[in-house]
């Protein structure tokens, strides 16, 4: 029992799944983060396991490096996969302050499901410090693409709408990401851009103990005033600062710390001095607000400023709305013009009659066209504001229904809307093939998991599936999961304290259950060989005393053993021996009572040579036991005799088709005859033999 206990000694033999993660975070930004100077560095995290980056991934370069800090490119060989291993090594690594910016980190991005977001696949802690295990992005930072030079205005502003994509998605979870900057934009080698770097970011419902008043934390070229008096103050508004100064980096090449608006293209100048208002509620106040107002940019021509919106009134009596041609016949139906032919009639907005396109006021219900047009259009808006959070919530369906229902609705004055709606269609439809995509490759990882007995990661893996996606099959994996990985926990709790109480009598089935959970440890394969050498060694030491004759040994060798340690086997051999040291015992009490009053009758011999081959048909070779046997049957011999043969004369007679009267008398070998007549009869098969003469008339 010493290996048993000394396997369980070993350290962190049992800390296991029970000890699971427990990480943290901080900046590891190309360009200097504040508020992260190192504090605390006599607390350290001691209650997350330590675990083995090398026994899963093959690290094969240096991707980045920092004072407090570095990335590492690696390789899954669990799910084949190149990722990137963040660490924090060094003093930083013993800072109570990094280690909860590193966990900051990987909760935020973990909480978090988008394509312009780095996904974080796991986190823990190594020998020498936190990790994260996360996304690979093979393309580069959007700062190198800056050191380049400017990007082009439509390069700028497409990147850009898609970080206001993920914006809004960590922005609708609660999440600020408080330092926004090019360094933190990966590109991959598609030019998706994808946010990274969570180490400051802010969960509103939770940071009270993260961030102090008064505290400064960012870059400082790309920190919104508010965040530059007090890091408590910032909301979503504060880093579509951040991006708007980043989009200045983008389009002029430099540096935002100055901010001159004469270098920005003159299309975007209007966005960023909006988006780069002093005060937040001048600003742009969502991502989706500023995405819309860049993607206005995007389609108007290089050079220009978009138009004003045309009114209905601007139109002359017979005025084509298409092209402008004026008819003088105000009865025509279509424009006389032989390139338009566009029709010169439109539905009322409030009765739906037809009136002239250049009408302001329906003659039949009067109702005001512009007064009528413009509250469409914020209806429609509305509708597009709803559609677009219906999407971030991953309602395809309903987020479709309605694009379609506003492209259905879009007059020509809303053909803004109506582009808009083709385009949002488009954008669902990708959504949610990605979405599809996504969850498919997450179950993929969260099984090859589960496979590896890593429950904890297979629960990651699923629980970043958003609710709404997850089918039946994905729920009960999880629930699988849980449940397997609570057993596990309990299960090992368990052992460890059974074999701390040395009970290892009925331990076998647990350890055995504690395998099927955590085929990994190699801790519970080595406690389970020794419980099984333990079991086999005592039923092979029970045979080999039988063997001998000794009951009382074969006793011993099984005593305090459970029936649940043994296999089919052992426990013939357990359950034989059980019976036999049973049968002895009884023996004894009986041979005991019998020599009390010095003298062995025939009927006590004959209980004792009853019980005594009852005891050799299963243990023929006890020498004791086989004399005494031996000795019973002389004694008891006549008796049995004689009771044999009353029990014949006993049984009922049979009657034959004549009237003869026959007893049947069994097999066996008897005495026939008397005094020097007597002699030794045997009879291979019983018959019946007449109880009288048989006379000559029968």
């Amino acid at each position: 029992m010493d290996d048993i206990e000394k396997s369980l000694s070993d350290e962190a033999t049992f800390a296991g799944a029970a000890k699971r993660r427990s990480t943290a975070e901080m900046s590891l930004g190309d360009e200097r983060t504040l508020g992260d100077r190192l504090g605390d560095q006599d607390t350290v995290i001691d209650d997350i396991e330590v675990v083995d980056l090398e026994a899963r991934y093959k690290v094969e370069g240096t991707l980045g490096q920092g004072g407090m800090g570095a990335v590492l490119l690696a390789t899954d060989t669990r799910l084949d996969r190149k990722v990137a291993i963040k660490r924090i090594l060094g003093e930083a690594a013993r800072s109570k302050t990094a280690i909860m910016r590193f966990l900051t980190e990987a909760k935020a991005i973990a909480a978090l499901n988008h394509p312009n977001i780095v996904q974080i696949y796991d986190y823990g802690r190594a020998k020498d410090g936190p990790f994260l295990i996360m996304e690979y992005v093979d393309g580069g930072s959007l700062l190198d693409r800056c050191r380049e030079g400017a990007l082009s205005l439509e390069d700028a502003v497409a990147l850009a709408c898609q970080l206001c994509d993920g914006l809004a998605k960590a922005h609708d979870l609660g999440i600020i990401h408080r330092d926004i900057k090019p360094a933190n934009v990966l590109l991959n080698k598609d030019g998706l851009p994808k946010l990274t770097d969570f180490g400051l970011a802010k969960a509103e419902a939770t940071d009270h103990q993260m961030t102090m008043t008064g505290a400064v934390m960012g870059t400082p070229d790309f920190m919104p005033p508010e965040q530059r008096r007090d890091a408590s103050e910032v909301d979503a508004r504060s880093d579509l600062w951040s991006l708007a100064a980043t989009i200045y980096q983008m389009v002029t090449g430099r540096s935002p710390k100055i901010i001159r608006f004469r270098d920005v293209p003159s299309e975007l100048e209007d966005v960023l001095t909006k988006a780069l208002e002093d005060r937040k509620d001048d600003r742009y106040q969502t991502a989706r607000e500023l995405r819309d107002a860049l993607k206005g940019v995007q389609h108007t021509p290089s050079g220009t400023k978009p138009p004003p919106a045309a009114t209905e009134g601007e139109l002359q009596e017979g005025q084509c709305s298409s092209c402008g041609t004026v008819n003088t016949d105000f009865s025509r139906k279509f424009c006389r013009n032989p390139a338009c032919g566009a029709a010169m009639r439109t539905a009322c907005l409030k009765c739906e009659s037809q009136i002239p396109v250049w009408d302001l006021v329906c003659g039949e219900c009067g109702g005001n066209q512009p007064q009528l047009l413009g509250e469409l259009r914020e209806s429609l808006i509305a509708k597009r504001s709803t559609a677009e959070a219906l999407l971030a919530d991953l309602s395809f369906d309903e987020a479709a229904r309605i694009a379609a229902e506003i492209a259905s609705k879009a007059l020509p004055h809303l053909s803004d809307l109506a582009e808009w709606a083709q385009s949002f269609g488009t954008q669902v439809a990708e959504e949610r093939v990605r979405q599809e995509r996504a969850v498919a490759e997450k179950v993929r990882e969260a099984k090859a998991h589960h496979e590896a007995f890593d429950y904890l990661a297979a629960i990651h893996a699923l629980e970043t599936i958003p609710e709404r996606l997850r089918t039946g099959d994905v729920s009960r994996l999880l629930d699988t999961c849980a449940k397997q990985y609570s057993e596990s926990v309990h299960v090992i709790d368990e052992i460890t304290n059974r074999i701390g109480r040395k009970e290892y009598d009925g331990l076998l089935p647990l350890v055995t259950r504690a395998r099927d959970l955590r085929g990994d440890r190699k801790d519970i394969a080595k406690i389970q060989s020794q419980l099984v050498e333990r079991r086999d060694g005592r039923v092979t030491r029970a045979q080999t005393a039988l063997q001998a004759g000794d009951t009382r040994a074969a006793l011993a060798a099984v005593k305090g053993v459970v029936d649940e340690d043994l296999d089919e086997a052992g426990l013939e051999v357990v359950r034989r021996v059980r019976k036999i040291g049973e049968i002895e015992s009884r023996l004894v009490l009986i041979v005991k009572d019998a020599k009390a009053d010095g003298v062995i009758s025939a009927e006590e011999a004959l209980t004792i040579l009853d019980v005594g081959e009852e005891y050799l048909a299963l243990n023929p070779n006890h020498a004791g036991i086989e004399a005494l046997v031996a000795q019973a049957r002389r004694i008891a011999e006549p008796l049995r005799l004689s009771l044999k043969r009353e029990h014949i004369l006993a049984r009922p007679l049979l009657r034959n088709s004549l009237g003869m009267q026959l007893k049947l008398l069994p097999a066996g070998t008897f005495m026939m005859g008397e005094d020097e007549d007597a002699h030794e009869v045997t009879l291979t098969k019983p018959f019946y033999l007449g109880v009288y003469e048989v006379t000559n008339a029968q």
